[in-house]
């Protein structure tokens, strides 16, 4: 007799709305035969547009049940706070793991978790709509360096920054590209742990000089360095 295998939930969902983006969602659902119905979408909740209906393993789900355990993501306080002074969003995440019995939930405003951006990639993995931000900012770059950046997984145009960026020689700068294209979440890590230590001011020169570069909008760096 084949053992039963625990489903790893049986229901999860997901709802992120920033400022400027359509509200995004995901839903995922355990199915009588053991597999998940994945539903994306997007737009508001009362006219919401489908952006995909898929069907995956339950092993598939698992890995990304165990992601979710590694950063800590089923241990997050129930409620984050907002800071008026970052961009606004509001974000939602709730996991039944047997109805009735055991579920988690956490919701926040942009003083998100750590471990936030990591939660977003395996989300986005699973069918999750990426905001348009990003996907403007990949078109942008064109071919070359720029692309490669966004196929990464960096959000801004590569070529645009490197033409902005002096003091570097060019060996330094390769090595650096290479790092961030192939390295993408730590280089992440790296440059907002940089950042943390930088004074008031310093914060301000930094993000007004990579904004001059026009690899992307001012709203995204402030973002990408307080961890949204």
């Amino acid at each position: 007799m084949t053992d039963r295998v625990n489903p790893p939930f049986e229901n999860f969902a997901f709802t992120i709305v920033q400022d400027g983006e359509q509200r995004r969602c995901l839903r995922l659902a355990l199915r009588e035969d053991g597999a998940f119905d994945v539903h994306a979408e997007k737009g508001s909740a009362a006219r919401p547009q489908t952006e995909s209906d898929t069907v995956l393993a339950a092993d598939r789900i698992q890995r990304f049940k165990d992601a979710l355990d590694r950063l800590g993501v089923f241990g997050w306080d129930d409620q984050f706070p907002s800071d008026a002074a970052r961009p606004n969003v509001r974000w939602t995440l709730a996991c039944v793991f047997k109805r009735d019995v055991f579920s988690v939930a956490s919701r926040g405003g942009n003083a998100v978790p750590a471990e936030f951006d990591d939660l977003l990639e395996e989300l986005y993995q699973l069918g999750l709509p990426r905001p348009a931000r990003g996907q403007r900012a990949g078109r942008a770059g064109g071919a070359g360096a720029g692309a490669a950046g966004s196929a990464a997984g960096l959000p801004f145009d590569l070529s645009a920054l490197t033409g902005g960026l002096q003091g570097a020689s060019p060996e330094d700068m390769q090595a650096a590209l290479k790092d961030m294209m192939d390295n993408p979440g730590e280089m992440r890590n790296r440059m907002r742990e940089e950042f943390r230590s930088m004074s008031p001011g310093q914060r301000e020169q930094l993000i007004d000089a990579l904004t001059a570069t026009g690899a992307a909008p001012r709203s995204f760096w402030e973002q990408f360095f307080n961890g949204l």
